[in-house]
């Protein structure tokens, strides 16, 4: 009876590939765009369309790029849905071949996620899989309501894989000589982008994900399990020759030290910097600060210290109060270049000292009113009450020249910021309700 591997088909589903169902009425406008998912496999069966360029492996192979409809299935999908996601393949094939694919708009950024495709690209990389890129490989497209855009995956088909001669070379670039390769991969790497983020990206995996012990120690937690059924595999099926079983698990972690060692090397060219995480803070106005950080076209993450986050590149935050407060920011550029920068704050309630004897605020602490006199030279304009978690609780606009009474009987005890301002001029002062 031997050893068997039990693997499901790709398909659509919640918890497989996650995109929208396509009914067969969903044959125009958002509807249209998704979900699908295509196979590229030339395995000698009929293709539902072929790429409308060679592969670049055309002089060994003789085939087209074959594409083939999973979902939904060629039998019943509708003439639009087909039209549609044929007409989506080669329009991004068609710029990715022209001379502007690199235009920021309308390059082949706009129809595929790029990020997939390089993932994609490192798994069957590491792993030395020949049936990747011209066989077996899966791509999906999303409902525009979800981006819209063509990704590749999930990776599938490894028999082929972590054969122990394929130490060396790009398999997209030595390929499989019988199953046509796309020409994307070598047009990829005319991108200065793509090839940032390829290294960035594996050298972050490389940390944890990719390393050599990660491996080592995935391969020691499963071997010990294989022990016994392989011994009964081997004894059933004479004609495979294998009877060391230890052997094959030593030349597969030898095998991967080795490649991986050898993808080190290749990409130690495309070096890319780390990203400056440095950053400027200017208070804009009483709790109220702006952060600026030194690098741009990159992921942010902010930290301000006092359990709240942002993923905004120029943010402004305001604190509930006075303090000191860690400020973090990290700074990721070219998926997976990552820099932690952190820095001490004070947060104080600013004074505009050139208004700043043109008021007059009593009683204080108030009780169910405040008042506040003003001195002719300010302008029109409006004060407001902000309590401690930053929240505008009372605003009122005032004329110049004019007493302002601000009617206080509704809001709750505590110490409060009273902002005004009078046209280029803001004034803060701290105020407490009994």
């Amino acid at each position: 009876m031997g050893v068997y591997t039990l693997t499901e088909k790709i398909k659509r589903d919640e918890n497989r590939v996650d995109i929208d169902k396509l009914d067969p009425e969903d044959i125009a406008g958002d509807a249209l765009t998704g979900g699908y998912i295509i196979e590229i496999n030339e395995n000698y069966s009929p293709n539902d369309w072929n790429s409308l360029f060679d592969p670049i492996n055309y002089a060994t192979s003789g085939l087209p790029v074959a594409y083939k409809m999973v979902y939904p299935q060629i039998d019943s999908i509708q003439p639009e849905q087909f039209d549609y996601i044929h007409n989506y393949v080669d329009s991004f094939e068609i710029v990715l071949d022209g001379p502007d694919f690199l235009d920021p708009v309308n390059g082949y950024r706009k129809y595929i996620g790029v990020k997939s495709f390089i993932d994609f690209m490192l798994v069957n990389e590491f792993s030395a899989n020949y049936d990747s890129y011209g066989r077996s490989t899966f791509l999906y497209k999303e409902n525009i309501s979800d981006g819209g855009q063509l990704k590749i995956g999930p990776p599938w088909d490894y028999d082929r894989a972590y054969a122990p001669w394929t130490v060396n070379g790009w398999v997209w670039e030595i390929t499989h000589p019988a199953w046509p390769f796309p020409f994307w991969w070598s047009k990829f790497r005319e991108d200065p982008e793509w090839v940032n983020e390829v290294y960035c990206r594996y050298t972050a995996l490389r940390e944890d994900v990719l390393s050599d012990d990660s491996f080592q120690i995935f391969i020691d937690s499963i071997q010990i399990l294989l022990q016994e059924p392989a011994a009964r595999n081997f004894a059933k099926w004479t004609e495979l020759g294998v009877t060391d079983y230890n052997y094959f698990v030593d030349e597969l972690s030898n095998f991967m030290e080795d490649r991986l060692a050898w993808m080190d090397d290749a990409l130690d060219p495309d070096y890319v910097e780390p990203p400056d995480a440095n950053y400027s803070v200017t208070q804009v106005s009483s709790l109220v600060y702006a952060f600026d950080p030194v690098t741009s076209d990159a992921s942010y993450l902010w930290d301000f210290g006092d359990g709240t986050t942002s993923s905004d590149e120029s943010p402004e935050h305001t604190y509930g109060g006075t303090g000191s407060y860690i400020v973090s920011l990290t700074v990721d550029q070219y998926y997976g270049c990552t820099t932690i920068n952190s820095s001490i704050i004070d947060v104080q309630i600013g004074i505009d000292e050139s208004v700043q004897n043109e008021l007059l605020l009593f009683p204080n602490p108030f009780s169910n009113q405040l008042i506040i006199k003003l001195n002719d030279i300010l302008d029109d304009g409006e004060v407001s009450l902000i309590n401690n978690l930053g929240e505008v609780v009372i605003k009122q606009k005032y004329r110049s020249g004019n007493e302002i009474v601000l009617i206080t009987n509704l809001i709750p005890s505590g110490t409060y910021v009273m902002k005004m301002v009078s046209g280029e001029k803001q004034f803060f002062e701290t105020v407490v309700k009994k």
